[in-house]
């Protein structure tokens, strides 16, 4: 019988081979909460956009990871402002924050009349 270990957050974070691109963008966002402060909220958002090289998939991924975190660790409170931060810059380019999904539909050609 196998037992299925599920890896934690910090051991795939703190690996020695390099981080995954999604894994970059959280490691960031968690570093910006670390040392947030009130008035700059707009340049943390613009700040993990440019991380995430404004792919909205990888602040998708990045954000599974932080809710992760959060679910291992319910009382960190510097990950869920992580979260928050992962969150606004979804809405930011148009996405739905709390579920990291699109908010509206892709753009499709019109078909040809």
């Amino acid at each position: 019988m196998l037992i299925w270990r599920r890896l934690s957050t910090e051991r795939v974070l703190t690996s020695s081979a390099p981080p995954m691109h999604a894994q970059a963008v959280w490691q960031r966002a968690f570093q910006l909460a670390v040392s947030f402060e009130q008035d700059d909220v707009f340049a943390v958002v613009f700040d993990v956009l440019r991380t995430a090289r404004h792919e909205s998939a990888t602040l998708r991924d990045a954000l599974l990871l932080g809710r992760r975190r959060v679910a291992d660790h319910p009382v960190d409170l510097v990950a869920r402002r992580a979260c928050a931060f992962l969150e606004r810059t979804i809405a930011f380019i148009g996405g739905d924050g709390s579920t990291g999904a699109p908010s509206r539909p892709e753009h499709r050609m019109a078909k040809p009349a």
